[in-house]
């Protein structure tokens, strides 16, 4: 879709889904904002006063790795952990542990979560290691808790992690300890773990950005 295109949107034709064909005639009245549209998006979805060109300071490529599935499957799953420890990075004590939501999240409370959550799936189910659910404590940080023991311990988890995926080896390689009767596959963990990762990472982008407007994922 181009400037013409646009204009078509502008003019009511084509799909350009619910309130947004009209959002854009409000905000778009000539083919050189149009362009403008088309390569920011900026007069589709953006609000005014959106701050579009702020500078993304932590902003790193994705993973260029494509050899093989597993290969590429942990990068990237190596490159959402990396997104969260880079979020914590630079932060004070005070600033790791500030509750910036109603549902008490902090980022190292993020941290926290994402290191049990490794320890579950790939230490628990995936090589069989001992679980003992009441010594976790989920996004609740103790106070006698240091972060940088936090931050250490999350490091740590993830290493034992890739460690429990190399000795598995095979995508196809199945859970030790079954979760709800289901043996997953190693394929399968790492896309949950990929995936939860991820979403908490975004959680982390933002609650940074408030603390200290740093910003880039």
């Amino acid at each position: 879709m181009g400037a013409a295109a646009c204009q078509r949107l502008t003019a009511g034709q084509g799909q350009p889904g619910p309130g947004l064909g009209q959002d854009h005639r409000a905000r778009s009245a000539n083919p050189a904002a149009c362009a403008s549209w088309w390569r920011r998006s900026v007069c589709l979805i953006w609000p005014p006063g959106y701050r579009g060109g702020m500078a993304e300071t932590q902003r790193e490529p994705v993973p260029r790795v494509d050899s093989g599935e597993l290969d590429t499957a942990l990068a990237f799953l190596s490159f959402a952990r990396h997104c969260v420890l880079k979020k914590a990075g630079g932060l004070s004590d005070e600033q790791l542990r500030r509750v910036l939501t109603g549902s008490g999240t902090s980022v190292l409370g993020l941290v926290q979560h994402l290191a049990e959550a490794e320890r579950y799936w790939f230490g628990h189910h995936l090589a069989g290691a001992a679980w003992d659910a009441a010594q976790e404590h989920g996004m609740a940080v103790p106070a006698t808790r240091a972060p940088a023991g936090v931050l250490r311990d999350y490091q740590a988890a993830i290493q034992d992690s890739n460690r429990a995926i190399r000795a598995a080896g095979d995508p196809e390689a199945r859970f030790a300890v079954p979760v709800d009767g289901n043996r997953h596959t190693l394929r399968w963990v790492i896309a949950h773990m990929t995936s939860e990762t991820a979403r908490h990472a975004g959680h982390a982008d933002i609650l940074r950005e408030q603390l200290d407007g740093t910003t880039g994922r």
